[in-house]
């Protein structure tokens, strides 16, 4: 299903507008930034390291963001190419793959592409498909889930300038939200934490608390 058949057809968590959203105001929930390539066809991330008090409690957990301390910005695309500037500030090597993106696999990101720790990745993307929702993350081998974990994600929007056209939300923030959901364990101090054991490895990992954008209503 395509973004704007999701948005149209009134599914899922897109569909809350702007009324319903005003009467969240005092949740205090932030959009991530939008990195809007559109116009000039570029954009830089930058891979940090941070540390992030998701209880405001003064406990600081250790996490990993693109151009932040967590998570990443919104990506918006048109069909064209889009050229990337990518630099690796943390201390391990990690990649950035476009996840659902139909392009060719020397850009695709995949754990063959290591950026190393202090270099640059220059891709250029040429993008084709149709308008949609798509998402890019860390994609290290053996390595992939820890990062995404620890906040190497964010949300990507291939759009053609025709929302208003179709009756459609197109302000970012406003009437289009996108709500990155994540399900995150937290040990008694409010640290969060990763747990690799055995039975996560068979199961999935499964947290006791929802962050929305990386952000803790409690």
């Amino acid at each position: 299903m395509q973004r704007r058949e999701l948005l149209a057809g009134g599914l899922g968590v897109l569909t809350l507008g702007p009324r319903a959203w005003a009467n969240t105001a005092h949740l205090h929930l932030k959009m991530p930034p939008l990195l809007d390539t559109t116009s000039t066809g570029r954009a830089k991330l930058t891979i940090e390291a941070g540390e992030v008090d998701f209880w405001r409690r003064g406990q600081m957990s250790a996490t990993k963001g693109f151009n932040g301390e967590f998570l990443g910005p919104t990506l918006r695309m048109c069909a064209g190419e889009v050229a990337l500037e990518i630099h690796n500030q943390s201390r391990e090597a990690t990649t950035v793959h476009w996840h659902g993106m139909l392009i060719p696999g020397a850009v695709d990101g995949g754990p063959h592409q290591m950026i190393e720790p202090g270099a640059w990745w220059s891709p250029v993307l040429p993008i084709t498909q149709a308008p949609t929702t798509l998402w890019y993350h860390a994609h290290p081998h053996g390595r992939t889930a820890r990062d995404v974990y620890a906040g190497l994600a964010g949300v990507i929007h291939i759009v053609d300038g025709q929302d208003d056209a179709r009756g459609l939300p197109h302000q970012y923030g406003e009437d289009d939200l996108t709500l990155v959901l994540q399900d995150r364990l937290f040990d008694a101090h409010g640290r969060m934490v990763y747990d690799d054991s055995m039975p996560s490895r068979m199961h999935g990992l499964h947290g006791g608390v929802v962050l929305v954008h990386g952000q803790n209503g409690a």
